[in-house]
């Protein structure tokens, strides 16, 4: 059955389209353009041989996401909050990661979260656990961070 435009109904029932790159600047910029959207310039390299030595489950969207946390964290500008046993956390909004990072094909909230959820279960990410109680998704950078760094990447130079 297709629908006025002529399109079949069936494909991406209840999924929003994902936006182009432009229409993220566009909407994230207020309409003033690439010269005034703030966002993420560049992404480290991905240490591949750390990704697959450790059996990770995660993409090249996932360690950007990766990277755009730890990026924001490391900037001083994210908001913190310590709990009662002296950890700090820090407040990371989706919408925010959504924003830093205009070439991934990914427009909600919950994806991001869903990514998110990955990236905890490589130890990369930790989520607080008193997350509903505070009223806010806080995180911080997990302790398998040291994996991905050179010091375990693949020695051989092929």
């Amino acid at each position: 059955m297709k629908n006025k435009e002529g399109k079949t109904g069936i494909g991406n029932r209840g999924k929003r389209p994902n936006p182009s790159i432009f229409e993220k600047i566009k909407t994230h910029s207020k309409g003033k353009g690439l010269d005034s959207y703030r966002f993420m310039y560049y992404i480290p390299p991905i240490n591949q041989y750390a990704v697959l030595k450790n059996g990770w489950d995660i993409d090249y969207i996932d360690l950007a996401i990766f990277f755009s946390i730890k990026e924001f964290i490391n900037s001083g500008k994210c908001e913190k909050f310590i709990d009662n046993n002296n950890i700090v956390w820090y407040w990371v909004a989706e919408g925010k990661i959504i924003k830093d990072l205009p070439l991934i094909p990914i427009n909600s909230e919950s994806s991001i979260s869903n990514r998110i959820t990955k990236l905890c279960k490589c130890g990369l990410i930790e989520r607080n656990p008193d997350n509903k109680k505070n009223g806010k998704k806080h995180l911080r950078l997990g302790g398998n961070i040291d994996k991905l760094t050179r010091n375990s990447s693949n020695n051989n130079s092929d």
